[in-house]
């Protein structure tokens, strides 16, 4: 074999393995993503709607002032049950100053609870007595409209599609990387 084959050759076996290492590199990339995306879907409080939220009533025993660090609200039922509004300093069409001045302890509130992905998939929390809230009323008011909610909470969903969109790049970079080792 002439020394210019050999040299020809040699080059097409080094980008052949480059190419190898960039679609392996890819691989692993694309199957971190579907993973960190797969986990963040199921366990993001989705947008409220009827496959996602139950609502539950009670008598108010509690209602904690937002933390003072995570901006989270706790709304605690006299017969135990425990709930959240997360970062209500985000959810300025919530009104938790006026609930926290209006309602007193013994009255019924009503709550819509939303329960992650995970939850709903392992059967945890059919009848919630704990978890994040994405509506809150009495009979005379609403404090906080679940309507906006399901209008405004994406991350859920956006987190899903994009689990599926690089499930879609790993399956190609997967046949891709076939076709290259077989070539």
């Amino acid at each position: 074999m002439s020394q210019e084959k050999q040299k020809r050759l040699m080059g097409k076996q080094i980008r052949t393995q480059i190419i190898n290492v960039l679609l392996i590199g890819a691989i692993l990339v694309a199957g971190a993503g579907v993973v960190l995306s797969g986990l963040l879907a199921l366990f993001v409080v989705p947008a409220p709607d009827g496959n996602t939220a139950v609502e539950v009533s009670g008598r108010l025993q509690r209602i904690s002032p937002p933390n003072a660090r995570y901006g989270d609200l706790t709304i605690n039922l006299t017969d135990g049950r425990s709930y959240y509004v997360n970062r209500v300093n985000e959810a300025d069409y919530f009104e938790w100053e006026r609930l926290i001045a209006q309602v007193d302890p013994g009255d019924v509130v009503t709550l819509t609870v939303v329960r992650p992905l995970a939850w709903r998939i392992l059967g945890f929390l059919d009848k919630p007595g704990l978890g994040p809230v994405a509506g809150v009323r009495t009979d005379a008011t609403v404090y906080m409209d679940p309507a906006i909610a399901a209008a405004t909470w994406t991350a859920q969903a956006t987190f899903v599609r994009s689990a599926f969109l690089l499930l879609t790049v790993l399956l190609v970079l997967i046949v891709v990387s076939m076709r290259v080792r077989g070539s």
